[in-house]
């Protein structure tokens, strides 16, 4: 089955993931997009550039957008992209979907639409949002199924508020890794510091200004370590701010899957809040980091009142951190981490045992499953085999 998919950033980690498990699932894939940051792509050999766009600029994006949607089919002769190469166009979000379209009606081949944030314009309660949920409406009608990362997104916005009709397949933001990983390794409290590990896309300002109310209020017997990529217009001066607190400290980009063990194992919590858009996407995602930590059994600290914090209360893992106000939220952690004994952190650390690793792990059973749906669906496009909400 040869795939093109049509990406936001191609140099995004999770979409690096996604490509992986595809081409695991048996899948050739052609990755189109643009890219954030260097131009420095490690994806597959099968990589088309349509240029840089930024961060916060989405004024930009939109414009690159429909430039390249005039550009296209000279683009796709170009680069050898026919009907007869390909089986399947996948768009990463909305965005994408509109460049899709055009990229449907060049190639004539079934759409699939993977929607794995919701915008904030897409909740907007007013004419913008009346206006992006119609040409969500109009795009998604070229497409014959959607993909979405969290039970979450669905009921909270694509069956009560999208204008989207699409059989949809919720597929997790598992880790998916094709060789064995490291076991989880004992962790006590007794080996000070606690360390509080925040790892992923670094986005959230508040979760910033929580962790070092924290560490600095336990002087030294909390440690933070950050691994990811800042989102460097979401702070004032991300690397300034981590440069002048003492407890805490950041790693940058890790390597997936190779530096999970070391990232999990080396830590007593697995900080899985995020606030980057409170009151909507927020609410209703699952983190990649809930499954990261979740394969190495790290307890994780989560907001309460949200589908992550339904999600892990109903696994009965982890600690809810209560508060409106960041100082409340930090004071609420800073009382729990001042309380907890050995006996209760490893009651913790069990409780996170026990919960079975496939709920965390896409496996390349579950990557083989994944393709060969796709492939039913490229058959019978209009009648698809899977269930309306059928979820891995």
């Amino acid at each position: 089955m040869n795939i093109l998919y049509i990406v936001h950033d191609l140099n995004d980690a999770a979409v690096k993931r996604r490509v992986a498990m595809l081409e695991v699932g048996g899948a050739q894939v052609t990755v189109v997009g643009f890219y954030r940051g260097t131009a420095a792509f490690d994806i597959n050999e099968n990589v088309i550039s349509l240029g840089q766009t930024h961060d916060a600029s989405f004024i930009h994006r939109i414009k690159s957008v429909v430039k390249e949607k005039l550009t296209l089919q000279r683009r796709f002769r170009e680069h050898h992209i026919t009907h007869d190469r390909f089986d399947l166009i996948v768009a990463r979000n909305l965005d994408m979907l509109a460049l899709a379209v055009s990229a449907k009606k060049i190639l004539h081949l079934p759409l699939v639409y993977e929607c794995l944030d919701i915008h904030r314009f897409l909740i907007h309660s007013g004419v913008i949002g009346h206006v992006f949920r119609q040409l969500e409406k109009r795009l998604s009608q070229h497409a014959g199924l959607l993909i979405t990362s969290s039970q979450g997104f669905v009921e909270h916005y694509f069956n009560p508020l999208s204008l989207a009709e699409l059989p949809t397949l919720v597929l997790e933001n598992k880790v998916f890794s094709s060789k064995p990983l490291a076991a989880p390794t004992p962790k006590s409290l007794n080996d000070d510091p606690i360390i509080i590990t925040w790892n992923g896309a670094i986005r959230c300002h508040r979760s910033l200004d929580i962790l070092i109310q924290v560490s600095r209020k336990m002087a030294g017997k909390v440690q933070v370590v950050i691994h990811g990529k800042p989102a460097y217009t979401e702070f004032d001066d991300f690397i300034s701010t981590i440069a002048n607190e003492p407890y805490i400290e950041f790693q940058g980009p890790y390597v997936f899957p190779d530096d999970l063990a070391d990232i999990y194992n080396s830590a007593h919590f697995n900080w899985t809040l995020d606030f980057f858009e409170q009151g909507g996407n927020s609410e209703w995602l699952l983190p990649n980091r809930i499954y990261e930590g979740g394969l190495f059994a790290l307890p994780p600290l989560y907001r309460a009142g949200n589908y992550t914090a339904q999600t892990l209360n109903n696994l009965q893992i982890g600690f809810a951190l209560e508060g409106k106000t960041n100082q409340e939220i930090a004071n609420h952690l800073v009382t729990m981490l001042q309380g907890i004994d050995e006996t209760q952190y490893q009651s913790l650390v069990a409780a996170s045992k026990q919960v079975p690793t496939s709920r965390w792990l896409f496996d390349t059973t579950q990557a083989e499953w994944l393709v060969s749906s796709l492939q039913m669906f490229c058959q019978q496009p209009d009648s698809l085999s899977l269930s309306e909400q059928a979820q891995c």
